[in-house]
């Protein structure tokens, strides 16, 4: 989804210095008790399996997940599909919630950090050098 928000193709293009990540630890987002589901796969595929249970963790293709490479080739004709593996929650999730904002780079992370101290807020704020979140 990144992609097609940085270039702009069906999506309205925004500058992904305009894009945050905000990360939080899967445990303490479930312990909140709404509900959720996660899949195995980009949601809208009907080969595309739903689960509600953390156990079913290890059924993601968490190679395709991580890897920085997203087309379909001879190694892994569904990696693109896998790679988009997505978690849905219902309902708030609170700021206290928040383990740590990427940004693209080192201008934004002041911007945000200096957003979260006038609002009395500590959070580490990264900036994703390895361009591991955004496109370099």
């Amino acid at each position: 989804m990144l992609y097609k928000i940085k270039t702009g193709y069906g999506v309205p293009q925004v500058d992904q210095r305009d894009i945050v990540y905000i990360c939080l630890k899967l445990r303490d987002v479930v312990g909140l008790g709404h509900p959720y589901l996660y899949t195995d796969g980009q949601a809208n595929t009907m080969r595309t399996a739903e689960y509600t249970d953390l156990s079913n963790l290890v059924k993601l293709d968490w190679i395709a997940v991580r890897s920085l490479y997203w087309r379909d080739d001879e190694s892994d004709r569904d990696r693109e599909r896998k790679k988009q593996a997505e978690f849905l929650l219902k309902g708030p999730v609170p700021v206290s919630s928040f383990k740590a904002i990427y940004v693209f780079d080192e201008e934004r992370r002041k911007e945000i950090s200096a957003l979260l101290a006038e609002r009395g807020m500590s959070m580490e704020v990264r900036v994703d050098n390895e361009h591991n979140l955004y496109y370099g």
